[in-house]
């Protein structure tokens, strides 16, 4: 008997609290998932693990390498992952606009546990 495959995020925000509580909401829905603090250390991750992250939840305004730049890169070279961006800058709807790619959305913040539940479910139904 073939065993489902379990899906799994990397989680990518330079802030410490807001890694934290999508980790705890992942790891509530049955998800596995991995953390980055910026959009460089994300890259990495996902070049070395290439196909092992179902999804990309990524801030956009960080530093080092923001999410806009981390979006357009896994486009390019993981057209397969799934990424949802979330912000609290009201200036990122023109990111957002930008980044219009099948499979990629965006959900601002301040948002709930439903919000992103329901945002993620939506992108794998």
């Amino acid at each position: 008997m073939e065993v489902p495959h379990k899906r799994s995020a990397l989680i990518v925000d330079d802030n410490k609290l807001v890694r934290k509580l999508l980790q705890k909401i992942l790891h509530r829905a049955g998800w596995d998932h991995d953390l980055a603090e910026n959009g460089l250390e994300a890259l990495e991750k996902l070049r070395e693990r290439p196909g092992d992250f179902d999804l990309v939840i990524t801030d956009i305004v960080m530093p080092e390498m923001d999410g806009a730049t981390l979006v357009k890169t896994i486009a390019e070279e993981l057209p397969r992952t799934k990424v949802l961006m979330v912000s609290g800058y009201a200036e990122d709807h023109l990111v957002r606009e930008n980044l219009r790619v099948d499979g990629h959305r965006f959900l601002a913040k301040p948002f709930t546990e439903d919000d992103l539940l329901a945002e993620i479910d939506e992108m794998f139904a």
